[in-house]
């Protein structure tokens, strides 16, 4: 990370770049928290819901563990499962509410997450491209200001 925050001094492009990942990173961490709880409120469901599956039934998903649990939503997002895994009502209509509501509606708001902290980065990425040119500016001055007043030749 001190490599790309050194090399956003020389360029506005790699400066607007590494301005807008950390700001979405920042951005993403209310997200990805909303998500975990949700993955965890699901995977509970499926857990008590479908207490494992039969052999044949499917190869990957399975809910006997909660590890493989995780493993299960993670691929269901994907749009990996057969409904034949889900027997009965209440096992077919919870997977119709968990892609619905995480790749439906949080996959929008994700967009809506990135899209706006971009738009932020450039409108103030001049600005922060100039501030970090003069922040190296000044850490060179100091680092051989220091240098020349002790006496140390270059």
């Amino acid at each position: 990370m001190e490599v790309l925050g050194f090399a956003k001094a020389f360029l506005q492009p790699i400066a607007t770049f590494v301005l807008m990942l950390s700001t979405i990173f920042r951005d993403l961490f209310s997200f990805m928290s909303v998500l975990v709880i949700i993955l965890v409120i699901f995977g509970h469901a499926f857990f008590l819901v479908i207490v494992g599956k039969e052999e044949g039934e499917g190869d990957e998903i399975d809910f006997t563990s909660m590890s493989s649990t995780a493993w299960s939503l993670y691929l269901m997002i994907l749009g990996t499962f057969e409904s034949s895994v889900f027997p009965g009502i209440w096992a077919k209509g919870l997977p119709l509410c968990y892609s619905f509501l995480v790749v439906i509606i949080l996959l929008n708001v994700l967009i809506a997450i990135v899209s706006d902290s971009y738009d932020a980065v450039l409108v103030t990425s001049t600005e922060l491209f100039w501030r970090s040119r003069l922040e190296l500016v000044a850490e060179v001055s100091t680092t051989f200001g220091l240098i020349l007043q002790s006496g140390i030749e270059v």
